[in-house]
């Protein structure tokens, strides 16, 4: 069987006139690894905060496209969203990219090779399973993808430091970013 696989551009590459809370979109997936087989986790990280998406799902396509749903509906982006990824099928998918062109989105891609495009979310994976999953032993997929979700919506987006944006929690470099521009 073939893929007719659509490959976007780098779309973005830092352009200072996006502003970068409410414009540019990262975006991964990624397997647990851990003693929970076949849990794909997605997310999609504006500015710092990632929303975060974790279930079984034996679809990728699936689990991208409800990961960006939450994002958008969590965060609202602006007009004009660019969504980077890598060049996963599941971003290539008619159904994501159906999703992404109803809001207006473009598609970038990271380029072969260039794996620090995607650093944002890369490094937020590697974190997620270095502080949580890799060291712990969940009893079941439910309790795993629980601990998971609160992993990210209580410890990384609201008290976990972060050298990328002057050691503060992202929540509260966000809140500060907007009021220093308001």
């Amino acid at each position: 069987m073939q893929l007719n696989i659509k490959i976007f551009n780098n779309g973005f590459w830092w352009d200072c006139k996006f502003n970068f809370f409410k414009h540019i979109c990262f975006s991964s997936l990624s397997s647990t690894g851990s003693d929970i087989r076949g849990m794909a986790l997605s997310g999609c990280c504006f500015g710092c905060i990632f929303t975060p998406d974790c279930r079984l799902e034996h679809e990728e396509a699936e689990l991208t496209v409800t990961a960006f749903r939450n994002a958008l509906i969590r965060r609202q982006p602006a007009p004009g969203l660019i969504f980077h990824s890598d060049r996963g099928a599941q971003y290539c998918s008619n159904r994501f990219q159906s999703l992404l062109k109803g809001t207006g989105g473009l598609q970038s891609m990271s380029g072969t090779g260039c794996c620090s495009d995607n650093a944002v979310t890369e490094s937020f994976f590697g974190t997620l399973k270095r502080e949580l999953v890799h060291c712990c032993s969940f009893s079941s997929r439910g309790e795993a993808q629980s601990r998971i979700f609160h992993y990210i919506e209580a410890c990384y987006n609201r008290q976990r430091r972060h050298s990328a944006v002057s050691y503060q929690a992202p929540e509260n470099y966000e809140r500060l970013f907007f009021n220093r521009a308001a």
